[in-house]
Order: structure tokens, then C-alpha cells, then sequence
């Protein structure tokens, strides 16, 4: 493709979704991505869709993801999203002023949570640690499979006309004189176009970089997840 309207440069789930939305308001796109798609981050993440409970914009922004995580999955469909809450476990009396703050948090922006006790958690989750003193429920959160929420989001914008070059990577952002982007130079070739879409996670410093802005600051950070084999009595929540 010589010209578009957008290039997203990146295909993880920032990305997708970008694509997304974009062809959805009818702009001709193109995502560049120098491996494979949901390759990265997003291949490794645990998919939690979860509510944050501040700064207040930090609490809108994952409000409104999660309200949009489940109107696409209306919408779309092809990948899997368990509506069942998040349950945060207080492991001694250190933790209960933690548990409380959730909760007052939550109240104080009119949504949904609930304290339980020790025996309510017992009941939720029978497979839990007898000991532990109780914990803060919200229902409103959700576990997602984000290769394939990805691959969704992908898949309805290539119905709707987007295009994807797979394990191209990016080169050079063109600029006029002005600073205005003009294309975007690929190991595949030229895309003309006038703007562009960052959404290539820890390597978006190289690109604002590359258009002169200063260097983004994300950096990379391991995460570690423990999962367990299948147990008679499965953790729900």
C-alpha cells in the first residue's frame, strides 16, 4: 500500500485496538509491525481487566477500557472474557487499612465494591488458605486471552478494510520542513501518510525519537505470574 490515511506502527493490542476504532470511523489504515502480531507484551500478559482505584484519571481510563473490553466483545466476539470480578485478599491485619482504602475508594466515585470477611471469603473461594482474614471484591472486572482479543480487534479491522504488514520494520518517519509527517519508510517500502499512530510499546522511544521528540519515557518490566496445575478445587474469581 503506497498511501493511508493512519500507519500504526505496532500490532499488540494498543495497536489492534487503534486499527480498530480507526477503520471503524472510516479512515483507510495500515499497522506495521516488525515481528509478529500480539508477539511482544501482549503475548505475555495475564489478561486481567482490571479497574484502578487512582489518580482519577487513572480510574476513568480503565473504567471506560473495561466497559469498552466488554462492548466489543458484544460486537466482535472470537476470544474469551470471563465476567467475574476481582477479589483482593488481605493475608494478615497489616493488610485490612489496604483493603478498607479499596473500598472507600470505590464508594467514593459511586461504584461497586464490596468488604467481606473471613468466612464470606472462605465461602467465595473454599480453596483458599483458612487463615487469611477476609478481602475487598469488585464485580465489574474481567479476564481476557490477550493474544486473542488481539487477533479479534485485528481481524474486524481487516473486514473493514485495514491493512497489516507483518514483520516490517519501521525506518524513518518522514517530515516536511514544518515538522508535519509525510510517510512512513518501511523495510518494505514507502506509506505515504499524514499521520501516524505509535502503539509500539517499549520501543515507542525509538520512534518519537526518530520525529524529534524528546524520548519517551517507558521502559521495560518483567512481571511475574505463577500458574498452578489444574486442582480439584478451581479458584473462580
Amino acid at each position: 500500500m503506497k498511501r493511508a490515511d493512519v500507519v500504526v506502527i505496532g500490532g499488540g493490542i494498543v495497536g489492534c485496538a487503534a486499527a480498530y476504532f480507526l477503520t471503524r470511523a472510516g479512515l483507510q489504515t495500515v499497522v506495521v509491525e516488525r515481528d509478529g502480531i500480539a508477539g511482544a507484551s501482549s503475548g505475555s500478559s495475564m489478561g486481567h481487566l482490571i479497574t484502578l482505584y487512582g489518580p482519577d484519571e487513572i480510574y476513568e481510563l480503565s473504567r471506560r477500557s473495561l466497559q469498552l473490553w466488554k462492548q466489543i466483545h458484544r460486537e466482535v466476539g472470537g476470544f474469551p472474557l470471563r465476567e467475574n470480578g476481582c477479589l483482593w485478599m488481605g493475608e494478615s491485619e497489616e493488610d485490612r487499612p489496604l483493603l478498607e482504602n479499596m473500598h472507600a475508594a470505590v464508594a467514593g466515585y459511586g461504584d461497586e465494591g464490596v468488604l467481606i470477611d473471613q468466612g464470606e471469603l472462605l465461602k467465595m473461594e473454599p480453596a483458599l488458605a483458612r487463615d487469611l482474614i477476609g478481602g475487598f471484591f469488585y464485580p465489574a472486572d474481567a479476564v481476557t486471552f490477550p493474544m486473542q482479543g488481539a487477533g479479534a480487534l485485528l481481524g474486524a479491522a481487516i473486514e473493514g478494510g485495514a491493512r497489516v504488514m507483518h514483520h516490517c520494520a519501521v525506518r524513518q518517519v518522514r517530515q516536511s520542513s514544518t515538522g508535519a509527517v509525510e510517510g512512513v519508510v518501511t523495510s518494505s517500502g514507502t506509506i505515504e501518510t499524514g499521520t501516524v499512530v505509535i502503539a509500539a510499546g517499549v520501543w515507542s522511544p525509538e520512534i518519537t525519537e526518530m520525529v524529534g521528540l524528546p524520548r519517551a519515557p517507558i521502559f521495560p518490566r518483567r512481571g511475574d505470574l505463577a500458574i498452578t496445575m489444574c486442582q480439584h478445587q478451581p479458584i473462580r474469581h
